[in-house]
């Protein structure tokens, strides 16, 4: 019995202990990302952009911006491809040009 009792408050102990922990609903890096294209840009849609890789320079995509997604993804609408969307977790660096064109390196 005292041995079932001792289990018993352990249980209890540990789940008020684990149930006290602090959530947090911190944005990943895609969204971060998102949001300082974003605050550069003002309203991305419909703006040039050019895909590359960084291992071989070679160009990925390019095309307008579909959508810039909160949840770090970003959508490009070509022509001849279709859609193509990326995630911006994997983004390595972006400049801007002075027309506003847009070049990202992943």
């Amino acid at each position: 019995m005292t041995r079932f009792i001792k289990t018993l408050i352990f249980f209890l102990l540990t789940l008020v202990i684990f149930s006290s922990c602090k959530k947090t609903n911190a944005p990943t890096d895609g969204q971060l990302v998102a949001a300082k294209l974003r605050s550069v840009l003002g309203n991305p849609i419909g703006r040039q952009v050019y895909v590359y890789s960084v291992s071989s320079g070679q160009e990925l995509y390019a095309g307008p911006i579909a959508d810039l997604g909160a949840d770090g993804q970003l959508t490009i609408q070509a022509a001849t491809d279709g859609t193509r969307i990326f995630n911006l977790e994997t983004l390595v660096y972006y400049t801007v040009s002075n027309t506003g064109v847009l070049f990202l390196y992943f």
